[in-house]
């Protein structure tokens, strides 16, 4: 009898343990599902946008989600419609016959969104069964403004590029949210239970991104860009990168042409490339990269600081002749480096050339930044090029030490190499995001800069500094000069190897910061094949620097 008695009281146990799993699991570990399950089964629901987290600039002004009240209706439990429909009508100044077809309806619809304070205040005033106010969002507008670095979503709601892909699964939800109502089996509203959101993902099922970019500093970009496209009547694109000169944050990025984010199906494939993040991407940078020759012949004491070289507007090696910008006028004549520097002397640039060598410019070329992607984190961002110093013959050195042949950067790498002139030689990388953070903003991983490498010496850092002050005061670059602030940069027209008719198509850079004498903003502008960068590009970057300053 004991016996038994043991095994029915453990089969009692067991029985009991059972049931309390099944309750665990049906109120505890279940309960989001089967509530939404429920709901679905006896509701009458208008779904809403699928919610993903936020993405913020670096003082938490949202790059996505336009937050709006609109107005849905239940056609199936509101009684006296054509009242209903004239105040409503009348509340948002619109036709009678639009909101009255919708209430003819049987599903949910959505009769008016973005509404006012004002709009909100009548609607709710009215009372109405059968009508809802609530909030919602659409992930980008008309104005949203970052677009190639935000990205967009796919259809199914899954980041399909820039930080929405980069960070998808921190800022998905867990499944899209709809507004309800339970209804009895005839459709009508069961009383005391009113509208609820349904499915909506928990507080914490998503997180929002913190990035670096500045909103203010970005639309200054945008506009710049914009005035220059406008202007010029249409180039094949252009783009702008701005960094905190200090922290080497990115505070601007932009890319033309731009694209509507809601849209994006209309642009694959087209030769346009608006879904190209130009930032990014690798071009031959001209004149700009004279910045590597130059620090890489003054680190190694290949060049005199009082020397002068005669330039006649054109230079041979082996059986290459090479112009300068200056052949029209016969060449620059006797010019010192510094003014070689500000003028952009392709005699002198590469003469030095030969004399620094293809693995001394080469190695100065990677302790700049170039030939791998920045520490950024931009997905798509190209590497560049650096040639291997060991394929590189006299003329191709030529062309190396003037920034041509097969040297390739992107604008973020060449504004990163700029960070080098403007701290003392210390190379600092550039960052893009700050955190990933709770609704709440509470930091859920914080994303810490680099630390600044020693790239070239402080004395050679403040040689250039004062060459790129000359270059905006009184050389090629004088288009860039920013009054009551002063500026300092290095033009570049890189030839693409293409013409149109008797001209060559270059593109057009610059590549400098302000103010002169104590930098906060480093600044690059790439106008693909905008022409000459003194007169292209210099000015997008007085533009931006004169807005931000001003």
């Amino acid at each position: 009898m004991k016996r038994r008695a043991r095994s029915i009281a453990a089969l009692t146990a067991v029985l009991f343990l059972a049931l309390f799993l099944r309750l665990f699991c049906i109120q505890v570990a279940q309960s989001k599902w089967l509530s939404l399950a429920a709901v679905k089964q006896r509701a009458a629901g208008y779904p809403l946008e699928t919610a993903r987290g936020q993405i913020y600039d670096r003082n938490r002004v949202p790059l996505t989600d336009f937050r709006f009240t609109s107005l849905v209706a239940f056609p199936s439990i509101i009684s006296r419609k054509d009242a209903v429909a004239a105040a409503v009508s009348s509340i948002l100044k619109t036709g009678y016959s639009p909101v009255r077809s919708l209430l003819d309806g049987e599903a949910p619809a959505k009769v008016a969104e973005s509404l006012t304070a004002g709009q909100v205040s009548a609607l709710r005033a009215l009372g109405q069964e059968g009508l809802t106010l609530t909030e919602e969002s659409r992930r980008y507008t008309p104005v949203s403004i970052a677009r190639h670095v935000v990205g967009y979503v796919g259809a199914g709601g899954d980041g399909q590029a820039g930080i929405e892909k980069a960070f998808d699964r921190e800022l998905r939800g867990d499944y899209p949210g709809s507004l309800a109502v339970c209804v009895d089996a005839t459709g009508r509203a069961i009383p005391g239970l009113g509208y609820r959101v349904a499915g909506s993902p928990p507080v914490d099922g998503r997180l929002d991104v913190v990035l670096t970019i500045d909103w203010r500093v970005q639309a200054a970009v945008e506009r710049a860009l914009d005035s220059a496209w406008a202007g010029a009547g249409g180039f094949k694109g252009a783009a702008a990168v701005v960094l905190d000169a200090r922290t080497g944050e990115i505070l601007g990025m932009a890319s033309r042409p731009n694209y509507d984010q809601s849209r994006v199906a209309a642009y694959i494939g087209d030769p346009r490339g608006q879904l190209l993040n130009r930032a990014v991407a690798a071009y031959t940078p001209g004149s700009v990269f004279k910045v590597v020759t130059a620090a890489a012949a003054i680190e190694g004491g290949h060049v005199g600081l009082a020397e002068r070289f005669a330039c006649r507007g054109e230079v041979e090696i082996g059986s290459t002749t090479f112009d300068c910008a200056s052949r029209e006028k016969g060449g620059h004549g006797l010019i010192d480096f510094r003014t070689a520097v500000a003028q952009s002397c392709n005699v002198a640039f590469i003469e030095v050339g030969q004399r620094v060598g293809a693995e001394s410019l080469v190695k100065y070329a990677g302790l700049l930044g170039f030939g791998r992607p920045t520490p950024s984190g931009i997905l798509g961002e190209s590497g560049g090029n650096v040639p291997d110093p060991r394929s590189i013959y006299p003329g191709d050195l030529a062309n190396l030490s003037i920034g041509q042949w097969k040297v390739m950067a992107t604008p973020l790498q060449v504004a990163q190499a700029m960070t080098a002139v403007v701290n003392g030689g210390r190379l600092t990388p550039v960052s893009l995001v700050k955190e990933v953070c709770r609704p709440s903003g509470l930091a859920v991983k914080v994303f810490r800069r680099p630390a600044p490498v020693q790239a070239i010496s402080p004395s050679t850092a403040a040689w250039l500094r004062r060459a790129l002050f000359q270059a905006t005061r009184s050389g090629n670059a004088t288009a860039a000069w920013v009054e009551g602030n002063g500026s300092a940069g290095k033009t570049g027209s890189a030839e693409t190897g293409r013409s149109t008719g008797s001209r060559n198509v270059l593109h057009a850079w610059f590549v400098g910061y302000a103010p002169a004498a104590s930098p906060r903003y480093v600044c690059c502008v790439l106008v693909e094949e905008g022409g000459y960068g003194g007169t292209v590009a210099a000015p997008v970057f007085r533009c931006i620097m004169e807005e931000l300053l001003g």
